[in-house]
């Protein structure tokens, strides 16, 4: 029990380097909806969002000074809910 214990506090201590997490993200947007989100924002500031670019391999990025964010996907006008 103590093992577990153990093991679990040292997986909640590291941390994914940044390189590394933009790097997951450019996988994840190929089957997850995503935007491009502005790079520091103050606390009132309202955050700028613009479309995902897409490099030849397929892997998404943004253009300098925006950053990969998960998104919920636009409302369809064609839907019946």
């Amino acid at each position: 029990m103590m093992l577990l214990s153990v093991l679990l506090l040292a997986g909640c201590g590291t941390s994914v380097p940044p390189e590394e997490q933009a790097r997951r993200m450019a996988g994840a947007c190929q089957t997850r909806f995503c935007t491009c989100q502005q790079e520091d924002v103050g606390i009132l500031t309202r955050i700028k969002k613009a479309p995902v670019q897409w490099r030849l391999n397929g892997d998404a990025y943004c253009q300098e000074g925006y950053t990969l964010k998960f998104d919920e996907p636009p409302k369809s006008s064609l839907s019946p809910w």
